[in-house]
């Protein structure tokens, strides 16, 4: 904005802004993240279990009876294929909603 530094009298405007620079850009990646691999893990113990439905042939595991977060899905989950479709459907809306 026109403000030049000056030695003489000990006047440099710009040198918080750029020393602070990298500290300023790493909390705000912490700040957009943290949430973000909060809701990831919420959704990792049931893709988990959805998958091992799918792959024990449904003899030895069983399917969550709720999602991660309560929300209303158009569509019935009870097999392996549409619980994870489910979660995927609960899942955009969720990770999207942070860039609002």
């Amino acid at each position: 904005m026109g403000y030049e530094d000056n030695e003489e009298n000990n006047f440099f405007p710009g040198q918080v802004s750029r020393s602070y620079k990298a500290t300023v850009i790493k909390c705000t990646l912490l700040c957009f993240l943290l949430p973000h691999f909060t809701l990831f893990s919420s959704y990792i113990p049931p893709t988990i279990a959805a998958l091992a439905y799918m792959t024990n042939g449904n003899a030895s595991s069983q399917l969550p009876q709720n999602l991660p977060y309560y929300s209303w899905v158009p569509f019935k989950f009870d097999t392996g294929c549409s619980y994870l479709i489910a979660l995927g459907y609960q899942a955009g809306p969720m990770f999207s909603y942070g860039y609002r």
